[in-house]
């Protein structure tokens, strides 16, 4: 239903946070206690939990279906749209971008957070170097 829904476990109650307007893809909880979401519909979504609100990561052009938090304050999501992205997390702005044969499947973040090694749907592997 495009819904985000943040339940409480003991009661078993939940409320819907509403913005996306395509399949949730996927969601993760950084740090600082806000949820990052990403969807069918192109975006990603940075949603503070007390309000509902949500500040959305858009120039994705097809399902967004992963992303990856990097230490320094850099985001990074791919995307059916064959790219992957790197974003500032704080400004929503998009900071880099590689553009791939097929779409992207998978990422994984080296330890010092300067590579990338991503998977594609025809089953390759390759390594992205991150700019600073």
């Amino acid at each position: 239903d495009s819904t985000l829904r943040l339940w409480d476990l003991d009661s078993g109650e939940s409320r819907p946070l509403e913005g996306h307007t395509g399949a949730v893809m996927g969601a993760m909880l950084p740090a600082d206690g806000r949820v990052l979401s990403w969807s069918a519909d192109t975006t990603l979504r940075l949603w503070d939990l007390d309000s509902g609100e949500s500040r959305p990561f858009e120039g994705h052009t097809g399902a967004v279906t992963g992303a990856k938090l990097l230490a320094d304050g850099r985001m990074l999501s791919w995307s059916d749209d064959k790219t992957m992205r790197l974003w500032n997390f704080v400004t929503s702005n998009e900071m880099a971008r590689y553009i791939g044969d097929d779409p992207l499947t998978r990422c994984e973040i080296s330890v010092n957070g300067c590579l990338s090694i991503v998977g594609d749907t025809r089953g390759r592997v390759l390594f992205i170097d991150l700019p600073n």
